[in-house]
C-alpha cells in the first residue's frame, strides 16, 4: 500500500475540493475513487477509523457505534466511500 504524506493528501484535497470526508482521519485516506457515472468520493480506510477512534480512548465496541452512526451513517453529499477488506487479508483463499 502506498505511504501518503502530509504534501500527497494536502494537494489531492486541493485538487477536488468537492470532496469531502470527516476533519482528523486523514491518515485514513487511501485516495479517490471515481464510480462509473463519474462520481467520485475520497477512499477512507475503515480499520484505520477503528483504530484511531480506539487510540483515543474508546472501546472497540464504543468505536463501531461511532464510526457506524456519526461517521459512515452521516451519508453526506460528496461523502467519502469506505474500504471495508483488502485482498492481503484473504492471503492464498482468493
Amino acid at each position: 500500500m502506498p505511504i501518503w504524506t502530509y504534501e500527497d493528501w494536502k494537494t489531492m484535497l486541493e485538487d477536488h475540493p468537492d470532496l469531502f470526508y470527516p476533519k482528523g482521519f486523514e491518515h485514513c485516506i487511501m485516495g479517490i475513487v471515481v464510480q462509473a457515472d463519474g462520481t467520485a468520493a475520497i477512499l477512507l480506510d475503515e480499520d484505520r477509523i477503528i483504530d484511531t477512534l480506539e487510540e483515543n480512548g474508546m472501546s472497540r465496541y464504543e468505536a463501531w457505534e461511532f464510526y457506524e452512526h456519526k461517521i459512515k451513517g452521516s451519508r453526506m453529499k460528496n461523502g467519502p466511500a469506505y474500504m471495508v477488506d483488502t485482498l492481503e487479508e484473504y492471503g492464498d483463499e482468493m
